[in-house]
């Protein structure tokens, strides 16, 4: 019984440090590129022609369900990160990785 009882504190504590500041950061960061990516898109996706407008909402359509889902992703992932970060300190590396990580944002 005491085996078992180690064993599953050593797996609740591998488990516990699979996340690490700088992939959750990175995840992060990547999501609220591709957020502010399919923005830009959205943004150019009208034009003054008239002969494209179908085109243009079904495009339009297209960005607006992407971008839904994707905002629902990152609002998730935030709210799990806010959770595993909350000593001050750790909160402080986070926001750097998180930083750090939005500057590859292209």
């Amino acid at each position: 019984m005491k085996h078992a009882i180690i064993a599953i504190a050593t797996f609740a504590t591998v488990l516990a440090g699979c996340h690490s500041v700088e992939g959750d950061a990175k995840k992060l960061a990547r999501l609220q590129c591709e957020t502010q990516k399919l923005a830009g898109e959205a943004a150019g996706t009208f034009s003054d022609d008239e002969d494209d407008v179908e085109e243009q909402i079904s495009s339009a359509s297209s960005i607006s369900s992407k971008s839904l889902k994707l905002i629902r992703e990152y609002e998730q992932f935030q709210q799990e990160v806010e959770g595993r970060y909350t000593s001050d300190e750790d909160q402080r590396k986070f926001e750097q990785a998180f930083m750090k990580a939005l500057e590859d944002c292209k």
